[in-house]
Order: C-alpha cells, then sequence, then structure tokens
C-alpha cells in the first residue's frame, strides 16, 4: 500500500490463548505486509511488515512473542518520502484469552455492543500505531507551576537581526506566538498569558537562555530540533520560562507549509506552563494527536490530552506535583 499513512492488522485465536499483531506509518510513503494465523489448539502467527523498504516485524519477532506471553511494541520517527517527519509503529501480543475477552469486554458500551475481532484489533492497534486514541489521560507534568491566580505571563520577542533574516516580520512572528499563548489560556479557568498588547512585546536586547525573570522568545542556531524550552522553577514554582525557535528552519506562519511557529509555539509554551512531551512514553505511543506528542506539521488545536493536562495544573482541582529538571527540547 502507498499514501499518507497505512495500517495493517491481524489476529488469532485458540480457547487459551490470543495474538495480535499491528503496524502503521504517517507520512508520504509505502508499506508491504505479509500476515498468517493459525490456531490449531493453540494461537501462532508469521508475519513480514516493511515501511519504506525497512522491514521492522518478522517472524522472528512473533516467535519471540509467542513463545514468551509478552508484547513487543516499536515507535519510530522517520523522514517520509517527501521529506517531511513522518512516524511509524509496529506491535504484537501473546495473551491468555481469559485476559482479551476481558478487555474486549471492558470496551466502552458503544463499541463493546458492536464488537468483531476486527473492531477490536482497531482498539488494541490505536494504542501503539499512528492512529489517533483521543485520550484525555495522555499527558505528563514536568513538576512546575506558575503559582499566581492570575499568571498573566507576559512574553518578549526578540526583534533582532536572526528574526529579520528569516523574513517573517516581526508582527506575524508575534501574532503567530501570542495565538500559540491563547491556544493554552483558552483551556483554563485562569488567566496563564498576559492580554493584548501586553502578551508578546518586542525587544532587540532581549537575552535568551539567561536568569533575568523574563520569558524570551527568540530565533538562534541550534544543533537538532525545531526548538526547545528552558524553564527557572523553585519548589515547583515557574519563574521564567525561554524558548528558542531553530534558526536552521524555514519558518512559516500561513498555516499550511512545513515548520509552522504558531504550532511549534504551542508545543513549547505547553513546556512552560508545566507539560512535558509524551512522545518518549510508550504508553502514548498512538496519541499522536496531542500536540505535546512528536511535531505534525501546521496543526493548531489541543488534543485531549493537551487539554486535561493543563487543566489538571491550573483548573478548579489540580494535583501535587514536585520538582523536575528544568530543560527541555522538542
Amino acid at each position: 500500500m502507498a499514501g499518507l499513512e497505512g495500517y495493517v492488522a491481524m489476529g488469532t485465536f485458540s480457547d487459551e490463548r490470543a495474538m495480535v499483531a499491528n503496524g502503521g506509518f504517517l507520512g508520504a510513503g509505502t508499506m508491504s505486509a505479509s500476515l498468517r494465523s493459525e490456531s490449531k489448539g493453540t494461537a501462532s502467527a508469521v508475519a513480514s511488515v516493511s515501511v519504506d523498504g525497512k522491514q521492522w516485524l518478522e517472524d522472528e519477532d512473533l516467535k519471540n512473542v509467542n513463545q514468551n506471553g509478552m508484547v513487543m511494541s516499536l515507535e519510530g520517527l522517520r523522514a517520509d518520502q517527501t521529506g517531511n517527519l513522518g512516524t511509524f509503529s509496529m506491535r504484537a501480543a501473546d495473551m491468555d484469552r481469559a485476559d482479551y475477552d476481558a478487555e474486549l469486554r471492558s470496551l466502552p458500551a458503544s463499541k463493546a455492543e458492536s464488537a468483531s475481532t476486527d473492531a477490536f484489533l482497531q482498539d488494541r492497534a490505536i494504542t501503539s500505531t499512528i492512529l489517533y486514541l483521543n485520550n484525555p489521560g495522555a499527558y505528563l507534568l514536568k513538576g512546575w507551576k506558575w503559582t499566581a491566580t492570575d499568571p498573566q505571563i507576559n512574553l518578549i520577542l526578540k526583534n533582532d537581526a536572526v528574526l529579520a533574516s528569516k523574513g517573517l516580520g516581526a508582527d506575524a512572528t508575534r501574532n503567530a506566538i501570542a495565538a500559540a499563548a491563547d491556544t493554552w489560556d483558552n483551556a483554563v479557568a485562569k488567566n496563564l498569558f498576559a492580554d493584548g498588547n501586553a502578551l508578546v512585546t518586542l525587544d532587540p536586547g532581549a537575552n535568551v537562555d539567561a536568569q533575568d525573570n523574563r520569558n524570551v522568545q527568540a530565533f538562534a542556531s541550534i544543533s537538532g530540533g525545531l526548538a526547545y524550552t528552558r524553564t527557572y522553577s523553585y519548589s515547583g514554582v515557574a519563574v521564567e520560562s525561554d524558548v528558542v525557535y531553530n534558526s536552521n528552519v524555514n519558518w512559516f506562519t500561513d498555516g499550511v507549509n512545513k515548520y509552522d511557529v504558531q504550532a511549534v509555539a504551542i508545543h513549547e509554551l505547553g513546556h512552560t506552563v508545566g507539560l512535558g512531551d509524551i512522545y518518549g512514553a510508550a504508553q502514548f505511543a498512538g496519541d499522536t494527536d496531542e500536540m505535546m506528542h512528536y511535531y505534525a506539521g501546521p496543526r493548531r488545536n489541543l488534543g485531549p490530552g493537551d487539554r486535561a493536562g493543563v487543566q489538571a495544573l491550573y483548573g478548579p482541582s489540580g494535583p501535587m506535583y514536585c520538582m523536575s529538571a528544568p530543560y527541555t527540547t522538542i
């Protein structure tokens, strides 16, 4: 199969065991798969799945899973066939049939009422492929928060020669970052970020990565990644958060082209308010609809996990938190 995304799944069942396998990709590419299952007294399968010519799931993987009653998950970031960022994921699981049936019964009533083997496999696969899960629990807390009743965080855009060299325009860049801040602000009861013209001000002499109680947004040459956030906090209380955008990247503010300032700013300001990256957490491998997951292009809306996470910190009843390393990179 070829296209912008692909997905394949299989399952085999005996009275005692259940075995499922699946794989998927996001971003222009190709997938080839050969899947065969048997249930002659026990559940077993053979498979070969490759993405862009690279084999990621093979018979030996399934043999190990089958012999040891284990789960194998593989998630990764790839450059797709057009040069864009993409993802791939493979998963194989062997389990007791009773556990499989119990998980089937645990599905929401709307799914359980019409559940078939295919429907269940689809639901299981979503947790570890590029398909969207819409999981409100898909968030991680970094261990800091802004504690004022209404923090009204002010951001400062460094309007210097580096920004000018990107051809974005100071006003367009400021508006993109302000819109990103408003995205988080609109999700909570508190007034997280300042309002109106006070939200993002311009200062050509602002210092980024300097602990000066100023929340600076700047463009600078960095090695690897799109951007990073450096946050300063004391005993779990945030006092400053700077964001650096990689000036080696061709940035845009139109919401269409590859590297969108507003979309990346939403992710980075998620760190500012206290949320962590979820793309390194296996349990959230399939939650790619969240802004705190891998960058996936000019997407500008919070996922359910993003919203639940920021509301956990700044809603009516935020959770306890502890100190964490104050340095995050996308």
